[in-house]
Order: structure tokens, then sequence, then C-alpha cells
């Protein structure tokens, strides 16, 4: 990981990489619910909002097994909205296209940060 002064760059903290985490859940979320509209599709949208938050936060304090969790979740949904962002982009379709970009580069950031955090796991033993 690249340092400077002994300060890790702000993009590859764990902090920031665990908060764009629980901020991606949160703005997909609201817009599966408003797309879907249903109750259900809320209560899923919380449910799922509430999960990575708990993850996130046990991952911060360090616990085993909810990072070992918190990195399957980013690469599934890393790759997930990466998968989803490029589909869109190179399909003509009539999806958001900035909106597929920003999902896109949010893909690529989860999946790496879940190696980051992969990685101080093996640092820190």
């Amino acid at each position: 990981m690249a340092e400077t002064n002994g300060h890790t760059p702000f993009l590859l903290r764990r902090e920031t990489i665990l908060v764009v985490f629980v901020l991606a859940a949160l703005v997909i979320g609201v817009m599966d619910g408003m797309a879907g509209g249903s109750r259900e599709s809320w209560t899923f949208g919380i449910a799922t909002i509430l999960v990575y938050a708990t993850l996130a936060w046990f991952t911060h304090k360090r616990q085993s097994i909810a990072t070992w969790a918190t990195v399957l979740v980013l690469l599934v949904t890393g790759s997930g909205y990466l998968y989803d962002g490029f589909v869109a982009l190179t399909q003509n379709s009539e999806a958001n296209m900035l909106g597929m970009v920003c999902k896109a580069v949010v893909g690529i950031y989860l999946t790496w940060g879940a190696l980051i955090i992969h990685r101080e796991r093996h640092l820190t033993e």
C-alpha cells in the first residue's frame, strides 16, 4: 500500500472504504425502493443498509468474522456494480449513462477496497 510519511492516502484507508460501502448501499437501497415503489422494495433496502452498516462497524472494530464477511460482500457487491455498469454501457440501453458510469466506478473501488481490507487483515495478524 502506498504510504506517504507513514500516512495512508485518504481513499485507501479502511474507514473510507467502509463509509463508501455503506453509502453505496444507502444510495442503491433508496433508488431500488423508489423504482420498485412497493413496501417490500423499501423493506429489503432498509435491511440491506442495516446489515452493511453492522458489518462495516464490526470490521472497523477489527472483528475477524465480520472482516471476512465484509470482504466477501465487498467483492460480490463491487463486482456486481461493475458488471451492471459495463453491461449498461456496452448495450444500446436507455439507462442513465452517468449513473451507470458512477456505478462502475464504485464497483471498481469496492472490489479494490475488499482487497485492501483483506491485505490489512493479514498485516495486523
